[in-house]
């Protein structure tokens, strides 16, 4: 921990007067951030100083008074000192001061100043040199101080001691690449933006926590390249965190943007960037329910600070318009008197200067937001308390509700009518004052006692966003106008799930409320069928889902739940859904990561809709403003990606970064220069000449990419967490271009390091054990054998330990993978050879054969990965598997005939090899030995003179079971010598047994074998088999090699790759999928936008 004292500076004096600046123009105006305190500065010109003041927010006083007032020369007497600049205020007592020197224009200096202590901080940790162009300071919610400049973060703690401050540095963290912006939120979230030279286009913003230094969330932003932004940038999130809202000033002229995400899914919700051209700022108001925009408009002088000029409330969760607010035209409508001109807005209060004093009022009347303009409370804020007085209400059904509800612009109407509940809503008309009908709707059947699904209504009330809650005995029932005018379901919940607790009053729209939902969805489905009452709980599904709003912060939730309740309907229709929302806006990326992130799960249960997602989401466009055709000397389908890693420094960290960097820089240098291609004109004759490529996305954002929380003991005893990309291994992933593309990064990234490493280890125990048991005599002694020997059961241990982790992860796949049984034949024989080797000498020499068999065959297979091998392979595994129930079949008729004449050919009698015995057995070997008789000196043959040719265990191979096996097997491969030692001529079931399995086995099974395997090899996708082989390689490697630290960095695994297409393959691939020889599930959703690009617009384009 290091430790900064504070310097003291003794004849500091604090002044307090009614007018602190002075009549100094005050220039800034910045808040704690929890607003306990508000600063204050002015320049004072005629004395080159810089005058701070320190306001504290007591109570509910509107106007407040400075606690202490000094100026930068009380605290560092510097004459070259410049540029002063208030950056940033704590809520106990101190400010950020900025400042750079007259001598060095370049280097800039933060300082910590306690006003109320009289004490001064020089930030440490941080050289201020020249070159870097990133250096900020801010504190944060809890107290701490950040210092970030290019590379690199600290964290402060201030601390107290004996009256001075002091700065303990309370972590570090280090990025992979340079930065020249960045956010910081002062609840403690830092999203860095990257150099414009190193990445073109930053679409892709990180967040990291600079509390735990882990990753938060990944979220697009505009598109735009964070350089030509030169105005203000902010984010903020709502008091629930469902939301986050991003303000970005970008392009030139620039462009004022609004961005609304959800903050679980980070898909856009909606952008408004109809602001004029000032500044803004943003901020959640009324309980997050609401975004207030407040626009700085500056005065026609130069010196002049910037003043909010109107303001902008924005709905977060609608895509109604924005309510405008004038300050100078409407002040009436808000709680400030007509000489206040607000400077900040901040927690729903308007900060001003009048008089030289500060002034602190809330911005809106009590009922400003609901009347005058309006705007009514979240959904979320009044539903807690509405839903909290029946969740423990046992009454029965009551019939004297009233029928008629008045809101504030709707009035709702309920009448049990023989066709069940009638609902009507009404609108007020503005010109007559009536009430006019706006839609009606029937067939509820609310107040049925018998009705099994509502029980009878036992309340009903209007809310106040003029919405229309129903209360049965079962359920509670939310009604509203949609923006056709038309009456809708918007919200259902089981009392008893609220009753006991299993839906949180603040969590109201959780994963248990879409359990309920299609829980009770299976029941209506059955009513509906036999015409029986329902809830229209299908319309809320269907609404929810067609709802972008709906559909992008809570999708997730309800795949999940249609997974889990096996509707395979609403799966279907959620990815159709999201598609169509794609197709609509194909820039929003993130809503693909909705079906993306759970994947896995869905080609588990439903495969055709994981496949349709796979097939529509081929080609899919980088999500730039212009995409264009560049010139590249890369291979199609080279990956890159734009995101970047955060890691808490230390010594391991640091030499990594600096490695990292280095290289980077190196890299870049080379890449841009001649020397560089010239080399590559040489190496490589098809990288002579550059080729026109696009930039496509890989669409698996989550997929790929692991969650920040892991277990520890479960990595280390051999359970880590896997990702989609570890649980679905298929060949239809790969039999495209997203899914080799997402290999080819894996591979060069990571995945070729770790494979050659092992490959090599391997190879290092492959040739010390075939040097020390291969005629150890010739080449080494027997010292030397044994430490060879040694080293052979070490690495041997050292991989079988991987294969130990591996069955533990998953025993059932390991089983079944025939690629394990020879790894552990190469792992365990040799280890055992060697171990009874040097316990015992020299071992069986089958042990060392079959040892060097294994090892050698395993290291062929380290051939796999690479594509000019691992296609045959894939081919051999990929036929063996279709073509495997035949071979069992052809299997059971070999053990048939093995069975027929094992029982046919076997001896009758005992008989002994070393006693001849003849008998009248035709079976028995001494009688189907060869006899040889002598010819005499007369031609003729003495037959009582004979020499016999003892047998052996093959003279009959049917004499047991086992051998009989062989010699069927032979049969097959036409080998027939089994049978030469019997006669046929008097022999008939001998004779048929042999034809038989000539025809069947040898012609006729065989042949058919020959053509099934030429069939499998035809109708087998080689290419996807391969892919999917190297995909089980890199699993195993980033399960098994890599720390569970390594599979969270965000540079190796993130969730936005991107992927170089040469020109030419797209438009060869274009064509194949407008032919009518596709034969994919469904055709890629192709953008206008690519299509004209590469020429092959319906314009320019011929099928």
């Amino acid at each position: 921990m290091e430790k900064f004292n504070s310097f003291s500076n003794g004849d500091i004096k604090t002044v307090i007067s009614s007018s602190p600046h002075n009549d100094n123009k005050i220039t800034t105006v910045i808040c704690s951030p929890k607003l306990k305190y508000i600063a204050t500065s002015s320049s004072i010109k005629e004395k080159r100083d810089f005058m701070i003041a320190l306001w504290p927010i007591i109570g509910d006083k509107n106007t407040l008074q400075p606690e202490s007032t000094t100026t930068f020369r009380q605290f560092i007497h510097d004459d070259g000192a410049v540029n002063h600049k208030l950056r940033s205020v704590s809520d106990n007592n101190l400010v950020v001061v900025e400042y750079t020197s007259h001598n060095e224009p370049s280097i800039r200096v933060f300082v910590i100043f306690d006003l109320v202590r009289g004490f001064h901080i020089k930030v440490p940790g941080i050289p201020m040199q020249s070159h870097y162009h990133l250096f900020e300071c801010a504190f944060l919610d809890n107290g701490d101080l950040v210092v970030i400049n290019d590379t690199d973060v600290f964290v402060y703690t201030i601390s107290f001691f004996r009256g001075q401050s002091m700065l303990i540095c309370k972590a570090a963290y280090g990025f992979t690449h340079r930065y020249t912006k960045c956010l910081i939120s002062k609840f403690g979230k830092l999203i860095p933006a990257c150099y414009k030279y190193e990445y073109k286009e930053d679409d892709i913003r990180t967040q990291w926590d600079l509390e735990t230094g882990s990753f938060v969330a990944q979220i697009p932003m505009d598109f735009r390249s964070v350089e030509d932004s030169n105005g203000h940038d902010d984010l903020v999130r709502n008091s629930d965190k469902t939301l986050l809202a991003s303000y970005t000033c970008v392009g030139k002229p620039q462009k004022r943007i609004l961005n609304v995400y959800s903050a679980e899914t980070c898909v856009k919700l909606f952008s408004y960037n109809t602001l004029k051209e000032n500044q803004y700022d943003i901020d959640f108001v009324r309980n997050g329910s609401r975004i207030l925009v407040p626009s700085f408009t500056k005065y026609t002088k130069i010196d002049d600070p910037p003043v909010i000029d109107f303001l902008t409330l924005i709905d977060p969760f609608s895509f109604n318009s924005p309510i405008h607010i004038s300050l100078k035209e409407s002040s009436n409508e808000i709680n400030v008197p007509l000489d206040f001109t607000p400077r900040l807005i901040n927690k729903n209060k308007a900060i001003g200067i009048v008089d030289g004093l500060v002034h602190v009022r809330d911005i809106f009347q009590e009922d400003h937001s609901r009347k005058d303009v309006n705007d009514y409370n979240n959904f979320q804020n009044f539903m807690g308390d509405n839903l909290k007085h029946y969740l423990g209400s046992s009454s029965s059904p009551s019939s004297s509700y009233n029928k008629v509800y008045s809101g504030n612009n709707i009035t709702w109407s309920i009448f049990d009518t023989q066709d069940g509940e009638e609902l009507t809503a009404f609108n007020l008309n503005k010109t007559t004052y009536y009430w006019e009908p706006i839609d009606k709707r029937q067939g509820f059947y609310f107040n049925r006692i018998d009705d099994r699904l509502a029980g009878g209504i036992q309340d009903c009330r209007i809310l106040p966003n003029d919405d229309f809650m129903v209360i049965s005995k079962s359920f509670i029932l939310i009604f509203t106008i949609d923006c056709k005018h038309k009456i809708q379901i918007s919200y259902w919940w089981d009392r008893y799930s609220l009753t006991a607790g299993e839906v949180k009053l603040d969590n109201l729209i959780s994963v248990r409320y879409f359990d309920d939902i299609l829980k009770y969805y299976e029941v209506e489905m059955e009513n509906v069928k036999t015409n029986e009452i329902s809830y229209p709980l299908h319309e809320l599904i269907e609404n929810n889902i067609t709802n972008l709003l709906f559909f992008t912060l809570h999708a997730p939730k309800i795949l999940k739940a249609a997974i889990k309740f096996h509707r395979g309907d609403v799966v279907e229709l959620i990815c159709d859904q999201c598609m169509e929302f794609f197709e609509a806006n194909q820039k929003n990326l993130a809503i693909l990561s909705i079906i993306s992130s759970i994947l896995c799960k869905l080609d588990k249960y439903y495969p055709g809709s994981a496949s349709k997602f796979l097939a529509q989401t081929t080609l899919v466009m980088k999500p730039v403003d212009h995409l264009h055709i560049h010139s590249t000397i890369y291979p199609h389908l080279y990956t890159y990606t734009l995101e970047h890693h955060m890691f808490k420094l230390n010594r391991f960290s640091k030499f990594y970064l600096d490695l990292y960097r280095s290289y980077s820089g190196f890299m870049l240098n080379l890449q841009n220069s001649d020397l560089w291609n010239s080399f590559l004109e040489i190496l490589h004759y098809d990288r002579k000449f550059k080729r026109p490529a696009l930039d496509l996305f890989i669409p698996l954002s989550k997929f790929a990419s692991y969650p920040v929380e892991y277990n520890f003991w479960n990595e280390l005893l051999g359970r880590p967490q896997a990702n989609g990309f570890v649980k679905m291994q298929t060949t239809e992933l790969y039999s495209d271009w997203n899914g080799e593309a997402l290999l080819n990064f894996k591979w060069n990234t990571f995945g070729k390091y770790y494979y050659f490493f092992n490959w090599f280890v391997y190879t290092v125990y492959l040739l010390t054990f075939a040097f020390a048991v291969t005629d150890p005599k010739d080449f080494i002694s027997q010292s030397n054998q044994r430490i060879l020997l040694w080293i052979s059961i070490i690495l041997g241990f050292y991989h079988i330990s991987f294969e130990i982790r591996q069955f533990v992860f998953n025993w059932k796949d390991y089983i079944l993978s025939s690629w394990n049984f020879f790894d552990l034949g190469a792992y365990i024989l040799p280890v055992a050879t060697s171990i009874y080797w040097l316990n015992y000498g020299v071992p069986p020499l089958w042990a060392p054969a079959m040892s060097n068999l294994f090892l050698d065959l395993k290291f062929l297979f380290f051939l796999r990965p690479f594509e000019s091998f691992g296609v045959y392979f894939a081919m051999i595994t990929g036929v063996a598997r279709k073509v495997f129930s035949f071979l069992i079949i052809l299997g059971l008729i070999l053990l048939g005939y093995t069975h027929a004449l094992f029982t046919l050919l076997q001896p009758i009698e005992e008989f002994d090899e070393s006693e001849p015995l003849f008998n009248d057995d035709k079976n028995n070997p001494w009688n189907l030995v060869p006899t040889f008789y002598r010819v005499g000196s007369d031609g003729n043959i003495i037959k009582k003179s004979a020499f016999i040719e003892p047998p052996n265990k093959n003279t009959n191979m049917y004499t047991n079971f086992g051998t009989a096996l062989i010699a069927v097997y032979q049969l097959m491969t036409g080998d027939t010598g089994s049978l030469s030692s019997w006669e046929y001529s008097d022999n008939f079931p001998l004779v048929f047994l042999m034809i038989t399995f000539s025809f069947f086995t040898v012609i006729y099974l065989l042949n058919l074998f020959i053509g099934l395997m030429s069939n499998a090899i035809q109708d087998n996708d080689n290419k996807a088999s391969f892919l999917k082989q190297k995909a089980e390689i890199l699993a195993e490697i980033e399960l098994f090699c890599l720390f569970p630290q390594q599979r969270r960095w965000r540079h190796w695994f993130p969730d936005y790759i991107y992927y170089k297409a040469h020109v030419d393959e797209v438009r060869s691939k274009i064509r194949e999928i407008n032919g009518h020889d596709w034969h994919g599930v469904e055709k890629p959703v192709l953008h206008p936008e690519l299509l004209k690009i590469i020429g092959m617009d319906k314009s320019r384009y011929r099928e």
